[in-house]
């Protein structure tokens, strides 16, 4: 018998709709299908968005949450945690929601190498979250 997969709802976004096409989004998708394929992901499904990442209010983030909620998603998959929000403070505070209820977010660039402050600005925040 087969292991079960772990199943991932991929979430691409990009801040604006600059250009004609979805080369942006698509460079995402191609990443995280790479990447589930590499680690044995089974992806349930993708909810692509031009939205700004300053807050979790956005419609894409719940079409995400809801596609995952729907098809029992075990995680939301992301290219990095930045596209998730771009503030680090907002982005534990997802975690440890999504945490409480039973969802994980991985990320597909989990060094974080394209946005090093963004790391830094998380792994701060990290701290002063388990010393406060």
């Amino acid at each position: 018998m087969s292991e079960k997969k772990f199943r991932v709802a991929c979430y691409c976004r990009i801040a604006t709709q600059n250009q004609m096409d979805d080369t942006p989004l698509q460079a995402q998708s191609t990443r995280l299908h790479r990447y589930a394929g590499e680690n044995g992901l089974k992806i349930i499904g993708e909810v692509r968005a031009y939205e700004k990442g300053v807050s979790m209010d956005r419609p894409g983030w719940y079409n995400v949450l809801s596609l995952a909620a729907k098809k029992h998603a075990d995680a939301i998959l992301v290219p990095e945690l930045g596209r998730v929000a771009r503030d680090p403070w907002i982005v534990m505070e997802t975690l440890k929601e999504l945490s409480k209820q039973g969802l994980m977010v991985f990320a597909s660039d989990y060094s974080l190498s394209c946005n090093t402050s963004l790391a830094d600005k998380i792994k701060q925040a990290s701290i002063a979250m388990h010393q406060g």
